[in-house]
């Protein structure tokens, strides 16, 4: 699903009486809803005209009130027939569709109304609406499927109309759908001109719609967002929360709440996130119930990362249809030491995703190398790792970069070369800390210790063990905070027994243990090695919980160089 900023007024885009509803237009403009909507109510009980209904819809819309707001485009749409004003009808069809999209989410019901638009509309001489239908196609098309290719196209063609029936709101509000697009699917040099001469106008004060600039910077926002330009995202959203506190519009105030929490979970600030998520469901439950799911989904990633794993996963389980729910749940997976089951959230994901929504499938892409590299698939851990690099590449931000290292590390990890993972984790681990992301350097430093220890350098494991732990107990991060603390009684372990016994000091292994690190040096994943020895993928994978318990290392390539190295195989 994909938050966006409010639409243009009708009052700015459909014909309103003159005269009888001067005061109501003069209320508009001053973003006085309540008085506006008074002043329509008083004018339809004179006269019932659609013109009226249009105007008091939107004044209804303004104040997130559903029912009226339906209630009133419906009697318009109803009257302009009666008129045989085919445009007016269609303008009704197209807000109404947008409706329930936005309010409800009913993909059904708005997919009805858009067709009765277009229907009405295909007769008609090109015209502003024309354009209004393709734009609101576009939006709904990310809105309810996450449709990239679909919203696109209808976003070109609007751009298209905007400029040829001289509809400059329109041109700009579709440049930044098609600017998010473009961006999604991978163009970002494309995509972010589109968006920035969009949002030139908008705070350039040439767009005559009160909620043009909303709806563009609410997609630059997500753009910024899906490239990981988080100081940048965080900048925007604080200019919309001033232009919405100007209008007296609620709606954007939960969406930038929404986001800018999102920001401050990365940036560890998490007391903060939590504020602004608990504002953010109470402003979405008096009015757009669909819009809930955006605040849970991430306070379920928050307690994910402050390490309440249970909790977190009963809130993704509520909103399991969200793409960010997929990978919360996969992350925790990895939290429990079960990579097989990660691996098969990031599938599903991602049979969801079109490949034309590249920017999408990145996150999933990043557990993926890790499922993989901890279930020995070093293939497809190097696949994954691939596109990510080529992604990466595209929108060149420092977050995607530490991404992108963090990736090769753990990809590194899988093909036994610690050395290579070594150097990549490192500067994951610096750019990350140069990004502002406390958590995400923490991580990145605890598996850069795994490797060193793994190199049998373990002072300098201790050193960055003790920074990771110190780290996430700053930030509350419970759980990872005691797989830091486990990783460093193990160094403690492994250097007394150096102490004691000498570098050469022997771990003994049972006959099954010794045939299973075999099999995994000679390259076969947890499900080879259950065929080939006739037991179930859950007990190799438990057998090789065990041998790396018992060697003290972090990986099973590690744990195959170490018996070789000891003649345990």
């Amino acid at each position: 699903m994909v938050t966006k900023s409010p639409r243009g007024t009708a009052s700015e885009i459909g014909p309103i009486a003159s005269h009888p509803l001067s005061a109501a237009q003069a209320a508009m403009q001053r973003a006085a809803w309540k008085e506006a909507r008074a002043c329509f109510e008083t004018a339809l009980a004179v006269e019932a005209t659609a013109d009226a209904y249009e105007g008091l819809s939107w004044a209804c819309w303004w104040q997130d009130d559903f029912a009226p707001l339906v209630a009133a485009r419906e009697a318009a749409f109803r009257l302009f027939r009666q008129q045989r004003d085919s445009l007016g009808a269609a303008r009704m069809a197209m807000w109404l569709a947008a409706d329930y999209c936005d309010f409800r989410g009913e993909a059904a019901i708005s997919n009805g109304w858009l067709r009765r638009a277009e229907s009405l509309l295909e007769a008609l001489p090109m015209a502003p609406e024309h354009g209004w239908l393709r734009l609101i196609e576009a939006d709904i098309a990310l809105t309810l499927a996450g449709d990239v290719a679909t919203a696109n196209r209808a976003a070109t063609a609007a751009t298209a109309i905007g400029r040829e029936v001289g509809d400059f709101d329109c041109t700009m509000m579709a440049l930044a759908v098609r600017g998010f697009a473009l961006v999604c699917e991978g163009d970002v040099a494309a995509g972010i001109r589109c968006l920035d001469e969009a949002a030139a106008a908008a705070t350039g004060g040439e767009l005559t719609r009160q909620s043009a600039p909303l709806w563009i910077l609410c997609y630059l926002i997500y753009s910024c967002e899906r490239v990981r330009d988080f100081d940048r995202a965080a900048q925007w959203c604080e200019r919309m929360r001033e232009v919405a506190d100007r209008l007296r519009f609620l709606f954007p105030r939960g969406i930038c709440r929404v986001h800018y929490a999102g920001v401050l979970i990365l940036r560890g600030l998490w007391g903060e996130a939590e504020s602004e998520l608990v504002e953010s469901e109470a402003m979405f439950s008096a009015s757009r119930p669909p819009w809930i799911a955006e605040s849970r989904v991430r306070l379920a990633e928050l307690r994910r990362r402050q390490g309440h794993l249970d909790q977190a996963e009963e809130i993704f389980r509520q909103v399991e249809w969200h793409p960010l729910a997929l990978l919360g749940l996969a992350e925790l997976a990895l939290d429990k030491g079960k990579p097989r089951d990660a691996d098969e959230f990031c599938a599903r994901l991602l049979r969801q995703l079109p490949e034309s929504a590249r920017f999408q499938r990145l996150d999933a892409l990043e557990l993926v190398v890790r499922s993989a590299a901890l279930l020995g698939e070093r293939a497809r851990a190097a696949e994954a790792l691939a596109e990510i690099e080529i992604l990466s590449e595209r929108a060149a931000t420092l977050p995607l970069r530490a991404a992108r290292c963090f990736s090769m590390g753990m990809e590194a990890i899988a093909a036994g070369d610690y050395e290579r993972s070594r150097v990549s984790l490192e500067d994951a681990v610096d750019l990350f800390e140069k990004t502002g992301t406390p958590y995400e350097a923490a991580r990145a430093r605890l598996e850069l210790a795994g490797v060193l220890v793994s190199q049998d350098r373990l002072q300098r494991a201790r050193i960055d063990a003790e920074k990771a732990r110190d780290e996430l107990e700053k930030l509350g991060s419970r759980f990872h905070a005691g797989r830091a603390q486990a990783l460093l009684k193990d160094i403690e372990r492994r250097q007394g027994e150096k102490a004691a016994a000498g570098a050469g000091a022997r771990v003994a292994l049972t006959a099954r243990q010794a045939e299973i690190l075999r099999l995994i040096a000679e390259g076969k994943s947890d499900r080879d090695i259950a065929a080939a020895l006739g037991l179930s993928e859950f007990t190799v994978h438990r057998h090789v919980s065990n041998i790396l318990n018992r060697i003290a290392l972090p990986s099973r390539a590690a744990a195959v160089a170490y018996a070789i190295a000891h003649k345990l195989i």
